[in-house]
């Protein structure tokens, strides 16, 4: 029985054998995953995002979108468009050697050299390009003399740390941008623009924009009664400031020139004093202006301009000959020049 158990199971292994693990393959054309619509390209943004493989510069997925699109337009693969597409002062740029990469891919480039002449601040860079097609060659140099009058040369950066690279990459960018323009699509070179100054930028300043509130919002849709005009801002009084030297301080001036009401309304009336009851009343000394203004009341039958609402009926005890009159109102001189 178990010799029979055992005989069926070793004939079972050999009718299902174990599927067997594909072998590695080397070699072979391999092709890049190219995003077929934007959401396409957001989504491999969002992956190369999460996966700091971007530069630093792109630290938004919409960036590395927008490198994807570009790198798109000039035959750059996703992943070759993020490290080769940089935006410099604001403008997509193509890093140098990028840009030579497409232009030998294109199949327009028929010779290219580039050799520097000269040491020290004689150096001059030569770049030469032949394109298919056309007899003349495109020869394009750069000098030190050319960076000096840039003022490129000495330059903290990669021009102290590496200004022959430098003056051949300049050199190049020009061969590539006047000869191959088409195969760049308009894009700059990365080691030229980074050099561009951004020149004065002139904040032109906006007329402020008043603040919305729920009454104007109202009176612009035709369902409000018209905007109350805004009370002048009233100030702080002096530290100093003692409200009974105040009031007799007028009461003196209300003396010395009631035989002249329209006077006593005119100083009364002047911005100085008017400050002053403003800053009295926003500060809970509307008592002392009340004072003030019952004898203002008698003199000029008017109220003090920015003093409360007040009863109408005049203070005739404040006219009356009758009354005490304090000391500090016996003054000399009448306000107004008469004499009392």
């Amino acid at each position: 029985m178990a010799q029979e158990n055992q005989s069926r199971a070793v004939a079972t292994a050999e009718d299902n054998p174990p599927a067997s693990k594909p072998a590695l393959q080397a070699g072979g054309n391999l092709t890049a995953i190219i995003p077929q619509d934007a959401e396409q390209a957001f989504r491999m943004a969002q992956m190369i995002h999460q996966s700091r493989m971007a530069p630093r510069d792109m630290n938004q997925p919409e960036q590395i979108v927008a490198a994807i699109f570009h790198g798109a337009e000039i035959g750059l693969p996703p992943m070759q468009a993020v490290q080769s597409i940089a935006v410099v002062n604001g403008r997509p740029t193509v890093w140098g050697d990028a840009a030579i990469g497409l232009v030998e891919a294109s199949g327009l480039l028929e010779d290219f050299e580039e050799t520097t002449e000269g040491e020290g601040e004689r150096m001059i860079a030569r770049c030469r390009a032949k394109r298919k097609g056309r007899a003349s060659e495109i020869t394009r140099t750069f000098s030190v003399e050319d960076a000096k009058a840039a003022g490129l040369w000495g330059k903290q950066g990669p021009w102290k740390q590496y200004p022959k690279r430098m003056l051949q990459m300049r050199a190049r960018s020009w061969v590539l941008r006047d000869g191959f323009a088409d195969v760049l699509k308009g894009l700059s070179v990365r080691e030229e623009v980074q050099d561009f100054g951004r020149g004065v930028v002139i904040d032109a300043q906006e007329p402020e924009t008043p603040k919305a509130t729920a009454k104007a919002l109202l009176q612009q849709a035709g369902q409000g009664a018209a905007a109350e005009p805004e009370k002048p801002e009233t100030p702080c009084l002096p530290e100093n400031f003692d409200p009974d030297e105040w009031v007799k301080r007028m009461f003196g001036i209300l003396d010395r020139g009631k035989k002249d009401p329209d006077g006593l309304v005119t100083f009364m009336s002047n911005e100085s004093e008017r400050v002053t009851v403003r800053a009295m009343m926003d500060q809970g000394h509307s008592g002392y202006v009340m004072e003030v203004d019952d004898r203002f009341y008698a003199l000029t039958g008017k109220s003090l301009p920015d003093a409360p609402p007040r009863d109408p009926e005049p203070a005739e005890s404040a006219l009356d000959d009758g009354d005490d009159v304090p000391s500090y109102l016996d003054e000399g001189a009448d306000l107004l020049g008469d004499q009392q």
